[in-house]
């Protein structure tokens, strides 16, 4: 069963990662474990809980970072599509006059 996150747990995950950024970018992948582990105990020591994993923690920030990315595309087309629709009406307009 993966863990219940509240947007303050969230948030200190979001916080960790980007705070570990250098070490993150430095540490082998075989490391990496270790990296997200540290992240957990954090956030457990700090919420006064045991259930976050190292595994939960690295899961949740890739979610987090596709769901930021789909975002990102999806208003990206979304405004390329209504800039489309917008300058093919103008130019019907146009042909009108």
């Amino acid at each position: 069963m993966s863990a219940q996150w509240s947007e303050e747990q969230t948030r200190m995950l979001i916080d960790e990662r980007k705070n570990g950024n250098e070490e993150y970018h430095r540490t082998s992948i075989r490391n990496k474990r270790n990296f997200w582990e540290d992240i957990a105990n954090e956030i457990n020591r700090v919420n006064n809980t045991n259930y976050f994993t190292g595994e939960d923690c690295n899961k949740k920030f890739l979610a987090l970072t596709r769901a930021y990315y789909t975002t990102v595309a999806y208003k990206k087309a979304k405004a390329e599509a209504e800039s489309l629709l917008l300058s093919t009406n103008e130019g019907s307009v146009h042909q009108l006059l």
